[in-house]
């Protein structure tokens, strides 16, 4: 039998859950930008709700997700109601989908909650947060919602991982923790990777799989 090493990568991780039984059937993108490989790889048959505050990027999304079902909601989303200004990254791409540079600037928009979106996830279902530090706030505003769903990827500046587990960890538990990232030799961030505690029986340990092992230097390519 050939076994494959799992690595810390989103990837990976998502992955690893399809192969254990989790064909994701609902996806919510909070932070989209122009779109997640990472998750259109592995579940190509979701339904897709993308949240974007800036429609600039409307026209790349419906380009990205031609081969998808999804939804496109242009709001901020935070605890609280009203009008907000948020700092936000513009990427830049050639021809041939390369990252060539981005501008950051600044966008006022309407901000709402999650709750107030009324979505209803399916099974299986899983919520991304990837708003570079709002993710706290956007929790805090799902109260009612969160817990609908059956994993939670969140993206955490390292002074928010406690918090934000601490925020989902009555019904929810870390599973995963993926793209380690660094900045000039000290670690930044991370994304966490949560199961909802009644799933945490599904599934099963997919063939060719050591649950237990990550990167091993030689055996996988970073």
């Amino acid at each position: 039998m050939t076994v494959l090493h799992r690595v810390p990568r989103l990837k990976d991780s998502m992955g690893f859950l399809k192969k254990s039984g989790f064909d994701i059937s609902y996806i919510v993108d909070i932070g989209v930008s122009v779109g997640t490989p990472w998750l259109q790889k592995h579940f190509n048959n979701a339904h897709y709700v993308l949240i974007e505050p800036d429609p600039i990027h409307n026209t790349q999304i419906e380009h990205n997700y031609r081969d998808h079902s999804y939804e496109i909601i242009n709001t901020a989303l935070g605890n609280s109601t009203g009008t907000t200004t948020l700092n936000l990254v513009r990427d830049f791409v050639d021809t041939q989908g390369v990252h060539i540079g981005h501008e950051v600037y600044d966008y006022t928009c309407e901000i709402t909650t999650l709750d107030n979106l009324n979505l209803q996830p399916q099974k299986y279902s899983l919520l991304k947060i990837d708003t570079d530090g709002y993710e706290l706030d956007i929790i805090q505003g799902a109260q009612n919602t969160i817990s609908k769903f059956d994993i939670l990827v969140i993206e955490a500046k390292l002074c928010n991982i406690k918090h934000i587990i601490d925020c989902v960890d009555n019904e929810f538990y870390l599973w995963d923790i993926a793209n380690l990232d660094y900045n000039s030799g000290h670690m930044n961030q991370v994304d966490l990777v949560f199961k909802h505690n009644r799933i945490q029986n599904e599934g099963q340990q997919p063939q060719g799989y050591l649950a237990s092992q990550y990167y091993r230097q030689g055996l996988v390519t970073p």
